[in-house]
């Protein structure tokens, strides 16, 4: 049986990258339950999230961007950034490089890994978009959490993959 870690302050750097803890454990049901019901779970989780991200609190701001990296692989894509174009996605990239709390910025990194691999069209729908996610992930390759810098590389990989996608057609 695993063990859930109950502090959740830390992010330290080992291989086991992959601690249960009570928001994980959190994340991954909301993860599964946004691929079975899809559409219906985006508006009371992004009101949550949200709601969460505008918080002062560094706990509120990585359990509200837990929630919304977790429901990007079931709604559909379409809606997602018809939602997510005006309102919290410019915030994102704020909270990635402006937190000091590493778990703040793992799960910010986390998330848009998700995003370039669920909704690339939302990095896409601008320059500016584009321009935050290139500053962005560049800036965080020197980020001293490897899990760090391997979410902001696979973002970079599947932008790429997308583009490429987007000029076959």
């Amino acid at each position: 049986m695993m063990e859930m870690e109950a502090d959740e302050t830390e992010l330290e750097e080992t291989t086991d990258d992959q601690k249960w803890t009570v928001t994980r454990a959190s994340g991954t049901l909301l993860q599964e339950v946004s691929i079975l019901i899809r559409n219906p779970i985006w508006a009371p989780v992004i009101a949550f999230a949200t709601e969460k991200l505008n918080n002062e609190d560094w706990m509120s701001q990585y359990i509200g961007m837990t929630a919304l990296g977790s429901i990007l692989s079931g709604p559909d894509p379409a809606m997602i950034y018809n939602e997510m174009e005006n309102s919290v996605f410019p915030n994102i990239f704020t909270m990635f490089n402006n937190s000091g709390i590493p778990r703040v910025r793992y799960v910010t990194g986390w998330t848009i890994q998700s995003i370039a691999k669920h909704v690339p069209e939302l990095i896409f729908k601008s320059q500016e978009n584009l321009e935050m996610m290139v500053n962005s992930g560049s800036s965080h390759m020197t980020e001293d959490h490897w899990t760090i810098r391997g979410f902001m590389a696979t973002a970079f990989s599947d932008i790429f993959e997308a583009a490429a996608a987007r000029d076959q057609k």
